[in-house]
């Protein structure tokens, strides 16, 4: 990857400009990493309930009456 910055008058980094491919390469990489990131926490939210269920502290949903849900 081809990185080039963008400084000020006194040398500070101000921006960074990457070719459009490899951007587009990174933003398609954190779109992945953020629908696996849902899908577990998901999952985890799911463990919860099922564990607070099994403490008699939450009442789980049948499978009919989430199906009917909008």
């Amino acid at each position: 990857m081809r990185v080039r910055y963008i400084t000020d008058g006194y040398g500070n980094q101000s921006a960074v400009v990457i070719p459009i491919a490899d951007w587009n390469a990174l933003n398609e990489r954190l779109t992945k990493i953020q629908n696996k990131l849902k899908i577990l926490t998901g999952l985890e939210d799911a463990v919860d309930e099922v564990n607070l269920a099994r403490e008699d502290k939450l009442e789980l949903k049948t499978l009919r009456d989430f199906l009917d849900e909008n």
